[in-house]
């Protein structure tokens, strides 16, 4: 009865996960998990968590949770009588505030089930009657949960026919690859010698003790169903790990754990935080630093230059001999100090501390020249050291061929020595990398076979598991760009005010020109810690693009366009844009929608090959239509489960107001745009509107409003009014409500500002909304008359000019990275540059 508490708690607060629409096909099949059920109407939606546990609820759209339905499935533990369940739900129940309960029998998938009723009211003030029906089949247990209003009769009517119509058939085996349940086991190892703490009390006492910081690590996407991988990530790196020992108490962070940074005052992570983070903070729960980049390289270079300056540390053991302390320097990231110890000595294992500061300092050259002269003289002992930390560096170096070679020749020559299990490990990666198909590599098969009690035994069983950091594309073997990480690490404001509006601009237009790459792309750091990831890349560069056009006569501005251009149109003429499935697919449609703004726009302004631009344009609008769901509105992903949204429209306001104003650009360019299907996509963005002159985030999303106003909704208001308005389906009037409301409860946005985490804020808003939001409540002013902008215009500028950066840029969500912020910037300053 887990689900239960969770479900009732969440429906109480009006923050249910029901993202649905109705469905156009009744019947729902489970066929992993071998049961069906039937909608009673097109009216009801349904949405699963593939858990654990699995559970899957059906509730009218509209409906915000109540009523519902809802089946879960957990282990029955070889208990073969049902009624065992009653017990527990009744606890439960009573911990909720029901008092009194009512136990009968129901037919379920024609067997008697044991049934208990109750009455009681949410802390929302809603008096709901709920149901819970059990059946234990195949060593499973099946709760059924229905909840609805006490004289709701059509309810009652409808969840009884829901229940009548779960059946029961022979489970359909996975296609999946089978997954070997000791490299689960094993995977659920990585890190442990860190001494993970087990709650946020724990964390703090120990860090308080031990002088140290707490290292809390947030890892959250269940709502995509998938894998905490951080801890088969930088935490086996030696040289992280080794920080971390040193300073943190390292403590994970669950969904429904409480510490005191989660207050908004203190610091703010609300139930809806989504992401990676890796927040460094002080047992008294003041938050230091943070950051969302799981690389290993990168948190290196990241705790060595913003963390560890902020802690009281000291040497310990000074009467040691140099050498042993400069080692212990290394160790605990002070690469100075280390250097400085064996600034005098050439001995083997002095040379190869100096080669690990260069390493980590990103010194390749450097570093192999050091280790091969400390392997001329070196002792025996000390070679497969040196041989495996040079095979290392080449690895960072991105030179996999000698880096090979190396680790073979650890493998091959000293088996039993601990290096070698870092080398079967990396020769495994290698294979995998260097386009293997085959994901179960022999070297980590060995290592798990051989070393079962190794760090590096639990990360190649993390991998083979498919849960591990490397397959799932978020660990590079080699050393980040350093351009990629200093655009990366946290930089001081220099906060300007609206009358340096034109300095704020040409600082801007600076920076993006200083910043582009050799390719004409821009960095965007959640793809460039990343393998071969294009989720942001393309739609920032098209972005970036878009706002210099209006700068199009300056000979430099121009080059910056036209080597962005042929890095859109390369992207958009290989393909790898079009629509598909996959979730990397299906996220594309930001890629697609602002590459195509940049299309329209270039041909509006006579920028580039006309006949590429146009035949591009035509491309990427077709690819975007063909992503329009069902529901007329356009998704960014689709949920574990449900690939197609059959049984929920997971379609985004925001979102789809973007897709229908690069429309409107594009058939002003002249590109073919499908009248019906834009139709849709207004109509969808229509059925979003709500009374209080919002727009939902989701159609089924659940609202919650302070003094009548759903204020995280505030933010999207005039993108939504924007696109409506440009495709002659609104009005001024709404779009200076939009904005009315939008600065009026603009407080709601300002503290999520480079948070690193996804939907911090009470009510869900997050810093990714941040410059998409301003940007176009900016343009939007273009629809109003010049005496009218006045109003809106200082406002919007205070708060964007309060988080400008020392080097001229801007910065929502870290992990999308300053080009984004600093071109949304630009498109902002321009818009209000206007009288």
């Amino acid at each position: 009865m887990d689900v239960l508490a969770k479900w009732i708690a969440a429906a109480s607060a009006c923050v249910v996960l029901a993202l649905a629409v109705r469905a156009d096909e009744l019947d729902f099949r489970a066929d992993r998990h071998g049961f069906g059920v039937r909608a009673p109407s097109a009216r009801w939606a349904w949405y699963i968590e593939d858990g654990p546990p699995y559970s899957v609820t059906f509730f009218p759209s509209g409906s915000q949770g109540v009523p519902s339905w809802t089946l879960e499935l957990s282990p029955a533990g070889g208990a073969t009588d049902a009624t065992l369940a009653l017990g527990p739900a009744r606890e439960r129940l009573v911990a909720l505030g029901a008092k009194e309960f009512e136990t009968s029998t129901a037919r379920l998938a024609d067997r008697d089930a044991p049934t208990l009723r109750t009455t009681f009211t949410l802390e929302s003030g809603v008096e709901v009657e709920l149901r819970a029906t059990f059946l234990i089949e195949r060593d499973e247990l099946f709760t059924i949960q229905e909840v609805r209003a006490p004289n709701d009769d059509v309810a009652a009517k409808e969840l009884a026919a829901l229940r009548a119509s779960f059946t029961l058939f022979a489970p359909v085996a996975s296609a999946e690859p089978a997954i070997d349940a000791t490299w689960t086991r094993l995977a659920a190892r990585c890190g442990e010698e860190l001494g993970w703490a087990s709650s946020w009390e724990d964390a703090a006492e120990r860090a308080t003790r031990e002088r140290k910081v707490v290292l809390v690590l947030v890892e959250n996407y269940a709502a995509l169903n998938l894998p905490a991988t951080a801890k088969s990530g930088p935490f086996v790196d030696p040289d992280f790990a080794a920080l971390v020992a040193a300073h943190c108490v390292p403590w994970a962070m669950g969904a429904e754990d409480d510490a005191p940074f989660r207050a908004p005052e203190r610091y703010g992570i609300s139930e809806h935080a989504w992401g990676t983070a890796y927040l460094f903070v002080e047992p008294d729960g003041d938050v230091l630093a943070e950051t969302e980049f799981s690389n290993a390289p990168f948190l290196d270079r990241f705790f060595r230059t913003v963390v560890l300056p902020k802690l009281a540390t000291k040497e310990d053991g000074a009467q040691s001999p140099a050498l042993e302390r400069a080692e212990r320097a290394l160790a605990r990231g002070e690469l100075e100090r280390a250097l400085e110890l064996v600034k005098t000595e050439r001995s083997s294992r002095a040379l190869r501390v100096r080669a690990a500061v260069a390493r980590r300092e990103g010194d390749s050259a450097k570093a192999l020249e050091l280790l091969r002269d400390a392997r001329k003289n070196a002792p025996k002992e000390l070679e497969p050291e040196l041989v495996a930390d040079e095979a290392g560096v080449q690895l960072l170096a991105a030179n996999y061929e000698e880096a090979r070679a190396n680790y073979e020749r650890v493998v091959r020559g000293w088996p039993d020595h601990p290096r070698a299990e870092e080398a079967l490990f990396q020769l495994g990666a290698l294979r995998v990398l260097e386009g293997d198909d085959e994901l179960e590599p022999a070297q980590w098969k060995e290592l798990v076979a051989k070393h079962p009690e190794s760090r590096w035994a639990f990360k190649a069983a993390a991998n083979l598991a498919r849960i591990g950091s490397f397959v799932s594309g978020g660990e590079r073997p080699d050393r980040p760009e350093p351009e990629l990480v200093a655009q990366s690490l946290p930089l001081a404001l220099a906060p300007l005010v609206p009358k340096e509006l034109v300095r704020a601009r040409d600082d801007a237009l600076a920076w993006l020109l200083a910043n582009q790459r050799a390719d004409g792309s821009w960095w965007v750091p959640s793809d460039g810690f990343g393998v071969g990831a294009n989720l942001y890349t393309t739609a920032t560069t098209a972005i970036a693009a878009t706002s210099l056009i209006e700068h199009a006569k300056d000979p430099r501005v121009r080059a910056a366009i036209d080597k962005a251009l042929a890095h859109v149109l390369a992207t958009v003429e290989s393909g790898e844009l079009a629509s598909g499935a996959d979730l990397t697919s299906v996220y594309s449609i930001w890629n697609r929608a602002f590459a195509a703004w940049l299309c329209a726009h270039a041909l509006e302004r006579e920028l580039g090959d006309r006949a590429r631009l146009k035949t591009a344009l035509d491309t990427l609008v077709a690819a975007i239509e063909k992503s329009q769901h069902r529901g007329g509105g356009y998704p960014y992903v689709f949920f574990p489960g449900d690939p197609e949204g059959k049984g929920f429209d997971p379609s985004a306001s925001f979102l789809t107001a973007g897709v229908a104003i690069v429309f409107a650009d594009a058939r002003r360019a002249g590109a073919k745009v499908s009248e019906p299907k834009l139709a849709r996509a207004l109509d969808f963005l229509e059925s979003l509107r709500d009374d209080d002159g919002t727009f939902r985030y989701m159609r089924d999303v659940a609202v919650t409003r302070e003094d009548g106003v759903a204020r995280e909704a505030c933010g999207r208001g005039p993108v939504c009014a924007l696109a409506l308005r440009r495709n002659g389906r609104s009005d001024k009037d709404e779009v200076k409500r939009t904005l009315d409301l939008f600065v009026a409860h603009r407080d709601v946005f300002r503290p999520e500002w480079r948070k690193v985490l996804c939907h911090t804020s009470p009510t869900g808003f997050g810093a990714h909304y941040l410059m998409y939001d301003y940007a176009f409540a900016a343009v939007a002013l273009e629809e109003l008359t010049p005496s009218e902008r006045k109003r809106y215009r200082a406002a919007l500028l205070e708060d964007v000019l309060a988080e400008r950066q020392a080097d001229g840029s801007f910065e929502d969500l870290p992990g999308l990275g300053r080009a984004w912020g600093t071109a949304a910037a630009l498109l902002m300053f321009d818009a209000l540059a206007k009288p």
